[in-house]
């Protein structure tokens, strides 16, 4: 018997939507980067369209599985929890792993996750996302160092479970995701079926937590993006929506708890503001517009001199604003979605789906 056949065998599944026609490049680097992995005994499912031949005919450097999936008629939301829960349906092997297109692994991820597992006696691993090395792009930078960074590392490697749900102010998102397919088998019941517009990866986490099991949340293992770049503000606004539907289903949990504490903070510091706003121009239409521009003006700056020591780069003095328009827009999402009590607009579901 051989070194290989004597390791567990790890099947990655990578969703690829029907429209990643167009991304061919970056499937096929995603693809070279699991190729590329330390451990070698792996298997690699695409989860595609069946007409999908564009990708079927892309020379990957190993060996492929195509898994097709049929999306619902005239379905509403994302289908990338549905397309990768179809993939660990069809995985032959005993851990589960998950990826996306527009990611690449470092070459030790798996080898990573697997000592981990073993190590810390968990069975499921979680790791983080980082721009690729040496893109400086203005938005690059800023999804990664801005105060509130919009793909944040752990604050140190935890287990994430029931009790400490609270801990820390994300959720796994599952872009380089390792679980047990024993792990996989106790909680695909529960798991929310169907379409959705970004909760995909709170339900699964919630899942594992529900079974009584934990999800170990490190830094050690990282995939590097190299999705399009844009402030993203569809994805801001689901995320809000995400969080409360979270909520919604368990208010008595202490990370939902959390959660809405900071957005009714948020909604009543912006309220606040505008109505201090509208009464200092009403009262004194010059010196009000005057005093509410320098009120900005000095938040930004302070918050800018902040994030500049934060990132160690002054750019990073320009990132305040555009934070502030992302926290907007999630805490309006946050809010719709508690509004409607988890009944939100089917069709304006799918314009945020395709906005994203």
């Amino acid at each position: 018997m051989n070194k290989k056949s004597e390791l567990p065998l790890v099947s990655v599944v990578i969703p690829v939507g029907g429209t990643r026609v167009n991304d061919k490049e970056k499937l096929l680097n995603c693809v070279r980067s699991i190729c590329k992995q330390t451990y070698p005994n792996l298997e690699i499912i695409l989860v595609i369209d069946p007409l999908n031949s564009v990708v079927r005919s892309i020379p990957f450097p190993c060996p492929v599985t195509f898994v097709e999936y049929h999306r619902p008629v005239n379905g509403v939301g994302r289908d990338e929890k549905e397309r990768y829960l179809w993939g660990w349906g069809h995985a032959t092997g005993q851990i589960f792993a998950l990826t996306g297109v527009s990611l690449t692994w470092e070459t030790n991820v798996v080898e990573t996750a697997l000592e981990i597992m073993q190590k810390e006696h968990v069975e499921a691993v979680d790791g983080i996302t980082k721009r690729q090395k040496g893109d400086n792009r203005f938005l690059a930078l800023f999804q990664d160092d801005a105060i509130i960074s919009e793909f944040p590392p752990y604050k140190s490697d935890f287990l994430l479970s029931r009790t400490s749900f609270s801990k820390d102010l994300r959720l796994p998102s599952m872009t380089s995701f390792f679980m047990t397919k024993g792990l996989y088998k106790r909680i695909r019941k529960s798991i929310p079926r169907g379409l959705d517009n970004g909760w995909g990866d709170f339900n699964v986490a919630r899942a594992i937590i529900n079974s009584g099991e934990g999800i170990f949340c490190t830094n050690r293992l990282i995939a590097y993006r190299s999705h399009k770049l844009s402030l993203r503000l569809g994805k801001q606004f689901a995320s809000g929506l995400c969080s409360a539907r979270f909520y919604l289903d368990f208010p008595e949990n202490a990370y939902s708890k959390k959660r809405l504490r900071l957005t009714l903070l948020v909604a009543e510091l912006m309220i606040l503001f505008s109505l201090a706003a509208i009464i200092s121009v009403t009262v004194s239409p010059l010196l009000g517009i005057i005093g509410t521009l320098m009120s900005v003006l000095l938040v930004f700056a302070l918050a800018g001199a902040y994030n500049v020591h934060k990132a160690k780069y002054l750019t990073a003095s320009l990132f305040p604003p555009l934070t502030a328009v992302q926290i907007a827009f999630c805490t309006l999402g946050y809010l719709y979605e508690c509004i409607l009590s988890g009944n939100p607009d089917t069709e304006f579901l799918d314009f945020l789906h395709h906005t994203r």
